[in-house]
């Protein structure tokens, strides 16, 4: 058995909890360079092969001269960038840590488009009900 499946099969054993929603944020320097490469990162956000994302996940794109949100108005879920936040809140109901680890991963695709560093913080934050 490796890590993950513990990991999995005691966020399983936390019934009757289940994790409703998820919200992750990357906090960094901020980074004007961002309004100058928004598209690119949007672009593989909804059409990078492997994303856990994509055009049906967030069918509106919202744009203003300082931020870019993708977002789907029935279920509530977004995708904020700007020059100093990215992030991200989606209902997930489950207890599937992949699957929450797979929403996280979108963070490295931030890392590796825009080339950001240092990070200031990094935040992952759970909804959880009881069934």
């Amino acid at each position: 058995m490796n890590e993950n499946t513990v990991k999995a099969d005691s966020v399983s054993n936390m019934s009757p909890l289940v994790i409703d929603k998820v919200a992750l944020g990357v906090r960094f320097e901020p980074q004007f360079q961002v309004i100058d490469r928004v598209g690119e990162l949007v672009d593989k956000i909804l059409r990078e092969a492997g994303t856990p994302f994509g055009p049906k996940t967030f069918p509106v794109v919202r744009s203003n001269p300082t931020e870019r949100v993708l977002a789907n108005e029935e279920t509530n879920d977004y995708i904020r960038l700007n020059t100093r936040d990215a992030i991200l809140e989606m209902s997930v109901a489950c207890r599937d840590l992949d699957r929450i680890g797979k929403l996280a991963g979108w963070e490295e695709l931030w890392r590796q488009i825009l080339g950001l560093n240092p990070f200031c913080s990094f935040s992952l934050h759970f909804v959880l009900f009881s069934v």
